[in-house]
């Protein structure tokens, strides 16, 4: 049974846990951004009844696997704006069904943000979900692949952040996301604590080979969470060599390692 019926708004105490685990992250919740996060929820719950997005669209699952971990870099991006001058552009490669890219874009209207998916029953969802939740001009969404757009003019070298969750090894999100940075720019790299413990060692090279520097590793509250993850801050310091990102294939075949 859906979980979100597609007319009737009933209150969902899961979304006042929600409201409280948020502000423990530093970020307060109040009851306009509650009802757009719980209607796009609804949206999810019901696209997802038909095409599949994500394997649980309940409630109490998505606030657990994706919208904690998605609201958890709002204060880290708030502190990056303060600390430097940046242009406000943020670029979400793998939104999928809108994690973190359109959470971030609902909850920061001072940024502009750029949805990136290859797979077209996705885009449509974060298109349907960015109209109907009025977020305007503000969010765009582009259907397409990061290793191409990241030789696109109009994208290379363009955004201030980028975000690439669950979309692989760090020196694979590295090369597909640092092409795309202006000098200045940060990658925020979500990954569990073990998982930054052995990337970090193996794509020091590659990030080093794409114009970057790892700045900080932020551990997030684990009780909060429920779980030990972190977010790997990368800073763009010099332009990326025009030869990067590479193809597909190549990036599979010769990893930055």
């Amino acid at each position: 049974m859906n979980s979100f019926p597609e007319q009737t708004k009933i209150p969902n105490p899961a979304f006042d846990e929600l409201a409280e685990r948020s502000k423990l992250l530093g970020v307060e919740l109040h009851a306009a951004a509650l009802e757009q996060i719980e209607s796009y929820c609804r949206l999810l719950a019901n696209y997802n009844a038909h095409t599949n997005l994500v394997s649980k669209a309940d409630p109490k699952t998505l606030i657990n696997d994706h919208l904690l971990d998605s609201i958890a870099l709002l204060p880290l991006i708030g502190k990056a704006m303060a600390d430097k001058t940046v242009n406000g552009q943020l670029i979400d490669i793998g939104s999928g069904a809108g994690f973190p890219g359109i959470i971030v874009a609902m909850l920061m209207p001072q940024l502009s943000v750029k949805l990136v998916d290859s797979i077209g029953k996705k885009t449509r969802f974060l298109a349907q979900a960015a109209s109907e939740l009025q977020l305007g001009d503000r969010v765009s969404v582009v259907t397409g692949r990061a290793e191409e757009l990241g030789h696109d003019r109009n994208f290379r070298e363009s955004f201030s952040f980028a975000t690439a969750r669950a979309v692989g090894a760090l020196h694979l999100v590295a090369e597909l996301t640092l092409p795309l940075l202006s000098v200045g720019g940060f990658l925020l790299a979500q990954k569990s604590l073990k998982q930054a413990n052995g990337e970090l060692k193996e794509s020091g090279s590659a990030i080093s080979t794409l114009g970057a520097v790892v700045s900080q590793v932020v551990t997030l509250d684990a009780e909060v969470l429920g779980r030990e993850h972190c977010v790997v801050f990368i800073e763009k310091t010099k332009p990326t060599p025009r030869d990067y990102p590479r193809s597909a294939a190549r990036m599979k075949k010769e990893p930055l390692v």
